[in-house]
C-alpha cells in the first residue's frame, strides 16, 4: 500500500518543491558538480595563500623541535612554495621554537569570519 500511495502521501509534505529523483538525477548531478568546483577552489585557495603572521596549528609532532600536534604558531617566512618558517611562542610572546614546517603539516586557522 505504501508504494501505491507514495506520491499522494508525500505530495503535501513537499509543498511543490522539486524532488531530485523526479528529474532523472540531472539537478542532483549539476549541484554535485558545482559544489565540487567550489570546494576544490576553496581548498586550493587555502593551500596557496599564506601571509606573514597567519596563525597555523601543527598537524603532526615535530620531536626535533619539542613540538607536538596541535601547537599554534605564526608564519614568519615562506621558505619555498612547500615550506614555511613558523614561530611558536608562549602567552608572554617569548618564542620557544622556530621551525621550518611543510605546508601539508599545517592547519591554517582563520580568525576572521568568511561568508559561507
Amino acid at each position: 500500500m505504501a508504494g501505491r500511495c507514495r506520491d499522494v502521501a508525500t505530495r503535501q509534505a513537499r509543498c511543490g518543491k522539486i524532488d531530485m529523483a523526479d528529474t532523472g538525477g540531472q539537478i542532483g548531478a549539476a549541484a554535485r558538480d558545482l559544489l565540487g568546483v567550489v570546494m576544490e577552489t576553496e581548498s586550493r585557495e587555502r593551500q596557496e595563500t599564506s601571509a606573514l603572521l597567519d596563525t597555523v596549528a601543527l598537524l603532526s609532532d615535530m620531536p626535533a623541535h619539542g613540538l607536538v600536534r596541535g601547537q599554534v604558531g605564526a608564519i614568519v617566512e615562506a621558505l619555498d612554495p612547500e615550506t614555511l618558517l613558523v614561530e611558536f611562542s608562549d602567552d608572554e610572546g617569548r618564542a620557544y621554537a622556530i621551525a621550518s614546517c611543510p605546508r601539508d603539516d599545517l592547519l591554517f586557522l582563520r580568525t576572521v569570519p568568511r561568508a559561507a
